[in-house]
């Protein structure tokens, strides 16, 4: 948390702030953008809908960044975003969910991205939910990548409690995209139960994707993960990777992973697995001078890292 907010400080400070946010910069108080850029906010009682289009041919090496969070114990957050790269556009979109006092918070967050004929978007995703497991988020997305477009997408929730979440993600694929996602989650609390279901669509030839999926299941916590990649089309490629640890007899996990081929041209692979921490990891950290709730704490940190 502390490295976050000297993070934050950094890129807001007077003197970069002209400079980095000449495109676009949202706060609660005010909004600065471009007249190249097409910006609209709606907010429809407790929604906040939120539509962003970035023209062709636009290209930063500034990301975009996006806060959202409840700081009360209690409280809805309800956000609708939409984001279009036209194409031969490339963008870097940072994303932050912060709920550190969270006791009864439910958010819900629904999202589409398309990403444009020769379009490339890196998207990273990262969560805090406090240590009370008390929020509940429901978080789908829809992207939809065209022809030679890059998405790389990343959501990452490590530390803390992870409350009750469902986690969706489904991207279709046309012709000679590919996309590289990856989801880590840390379930760390009797009352925390995630899902997570990523689904990958490879429609058209030469379509190809990555898959990772991470989650840790401690304290009598329960986690599920479910990964799914179709191919349907000639000379598609995707690769589903899946590991889960379970820490301790009373926690859960579940890991289902799918692969549905509908070319014989077309090739899926996976592996799934899961598992203990190793202890013969554990005993070269102790022998390294760690007591054994460090040498855990190190290994599963790197694991969710």
């Amino acid at each position: 948390m502390k490295e976050f907010i000297e993070n934050l400080k950094k890129c807001f400070s007077k003197k970069t702030l002209p400079q980095k946010f000449e495109y676009c910069f949202l706060s609660p108080q005010k909004t600065f953008f471009s007249k190249k850029l097409k910006l609209e906010i709606k907010k429809e009682k407790d929604k906040n809908h939120l539509k962003l289009i970035f023209p062709e041919n636009f290209k930063t090496q500034i990301p975009l960044i996006f806060c959202f969070g409840v700081f009360k114990k209690e409280g809805n957050l309800l956000v609708f975003p939409e984001i279009v790269l036209k194409k031969n556009s490339s963008l870097k979109i940072l994303s932050f969910c912060l709920f550190p006092q969270a006791k009864k918070v439910f958010h819900q967050m629904k999202g589409k991205v398309v990403l444009e004929k020769n379009a490339e978007l890196i998207f990273e995703e990262k969560h805090f939910h406090g240590n009370f497991s008390g929020s509940s988020l429901e978080i789908f997305y829809e992207f939809f990548c065209q022809e030679n477009s890059k998405l790389i997408s990343n959501f990452s929730l490590n530390q803390g409690t992870s409350g009750k979440m469902n986690l969706s993600y489904k991207i279709s694929q046309l012709s000679n995209s590919f996309s590289e996602n990856e989801i880590k989650v840390l379930a760390n609390h009797p009352n925390d139960q995630v899902e997570i279901e990523e689904k990958i669509f490879l429609l058209e030839k030469k379509s190809k994707a990555l898959l990772k999926l991470r989650g840790v299941a401690k304290n009598k916590a329960s986690i599920k993960l479910t990964g799914e990649i179709e191919a349907k089309a000639p000379f598609c490629f995707g690769h589903l990777d899946c590991k889960e640890i379970i820490c301790d007899p009373d926690s859960q996990a579940i890991s289902i992973p799918k692969l549905k081929v509908f070319h014989p041209l077309a090739s899926l692979t996976h592996e799934a697995s899961i598992g203990k921490i190793n202890p013969d990891q554990i005993a070269l950290l102790q022998a390294k001078g760690l007591s054994e709730k460090e040498a855990i704490e190190f290994i599963l940190k790197g694991f969710l890292k």
